[in-house]
C-alpha cells in the first residue's frame, strides 16, 4: 500500500510539472518579437532567460541578447505583419518578428492564436 500511494502522489507531481512546462517557438537568431520589451535582470543563458518568461504569466515571448547578457520580456505579441499591416486588415499565419542583430527570440505557445494552435478535425 505505501507504494501504491507513492506512486500515485509521483504521477501527480509530474502532472502538475507537466502542466506548469510551457512550450516554446523559437525564432532563430538576429530576430526578436515585434513589440515594446521591458528589459529583465542579466541572465548568463538563454535557458535562464526563457525559465523566467515561463515563471512569469505576464511573459509572452521573449528576446536575449548573449553578448550583453540581457533578457527582454514581451507582455503584447502581434499578428505576423506587424501593427501596420493589422490597421489594413492584412494578417500573417504567425506571430510577427523583427530582425535584431544578436539576439535570440522565441514565442511562449499559447501566444501563438487557437487557430494556428490546433490540428485541423479528421
Amino acid at each position: 500500500m505505501p507504494a501504491l500511494v507513492a506512486l500515485v502522489a509521483l504521477a501527480a507531481i509530474h502532472t502538475l510539472t507537466a502542466a506548469t512546462q510551457e512550450d516554446f517557438q523559437y525564432i532563430g537568431a538576429n530576430f526578436a518579437p515585434e513589440g515594446k520589451a521591458v528589459r529583465k535582470k542579466a541572465f548568463v543563458t538563454c535557458e535562464q532567460c526563457e525559465s523566467a518568461c515561463r515563471a512569469d504569466s505576464n511573459c509572452k515571448a521573449f528576446a536575449f541578447r548573449p553578448a550583453r547578457k540581457a533578457c527582454y520580456f514581451y507582455r503584447e505579441v502581434f499578428m505576423g505583419g506587424g501593427r501596420k499591416l493589422q490597421a489594413w486588415g492584412l494578417l500573417g499565419g504567425g506571430l510577427s518578428i523583427v530582425p535584431k542583430r544578436g539576439f535570440v527570440g522565441a514565442f511562449k505557445q499559447s501566444s501563438f492564436p487557437a487557430f494556428v494552435r490546433t490540428p485541423p478535425p479528421n
